[in-house]
């Protein structure tokens, strides 16, 4: 399980549940798992996430360093210490990030984000959503199919709106054909109504 909020809920039938944090949050690391079983505490000291970050800052300011090979280095750098990270714990500067973050109000921002856009969506008959979501979970993302997904995913790279596929390399042909049409509408925290309107319009333009 990836989703944060439904992390948060004390386990039923499951023997385990976790999610990583990145995926929902500004923060550089961090995973968290719940489990009806013994666990060791992750107690070794985490050393990749301090060399992701320093290749990011780096690359934010290439421009003035004119040196591509510096931000990527440390990039590569960090890659390879994940492997070697395994048995870590979260950062300190994760922990301190995620000490300050509004966890409800970002969820509030979410399920407004989704709310406009399957509104949105039940007016395009071109699309359909993959998934039905009770309306009070939080999704990472909103899948939807669509018949033409790379030319409505370039026309939304476009106009600066990155938006995922999932599902790839599936081996039955149902979810081959899934895997096809599938384009994961984004409803992160750093957007709003407005946004959600964006998408639907390019959506509305660009589905056949």
């Amino acid at each position: 399980m990836q989703a944060y909020y439904a992390y948060q809920k004390p386990l039923g039938t499951e023997h385990f549940k976790f999610t990583s944090l990145r995926k929902w949050f500004a923060v550089p690391d961090g995973g968290l798992v719940k489990t009806k079983y013994p666990l060791p505490i992750a107690a070794k000291e985490n050393t990749f996430a301090a060399t992701k970050l320093a290749g990011a800052t780096l690359k934010r300011i290439r421009e003035c360093l004119n040196h591509d090979e510096l931000y990527l280095e440390m990039l590569r750098r960090g890659e390879v210490q994940i492997e070697e990270n395994m048995e870590s714990g979260m950062s300190d500067m994760a922990k301190r990030l995620m000490a300050n973050i509004n966890t409800e109000q970002i969820a509030q921002q979410r399920l407004r984000n989704a709310r406009v856009l399957r509104e949105g969506l039940k007016h395009i008959p071109q699309v359909k959503e993959l998934m039905e979501q009770n309306k009070d979970t939080v999704p990472l993302f909103i899948p939807i199919y669509v018949n033409n997904r790379d030319e409505v995913r370039r026309a939304m790279f476009d106009a600066g709106i990155f938006c995922p596929v999932h599902w790839p390399n599936q081996q039955m042909e149902h979810a081959q054909e899934i895997a096809r049409h599938e384009l994961s509408l984004i409803i992160d925290q750093r957007y709003d109504g407005a946004d959600m309107n964006r998408i639907l319009e390019i959506i509305e333009k660009y589905a056949r």
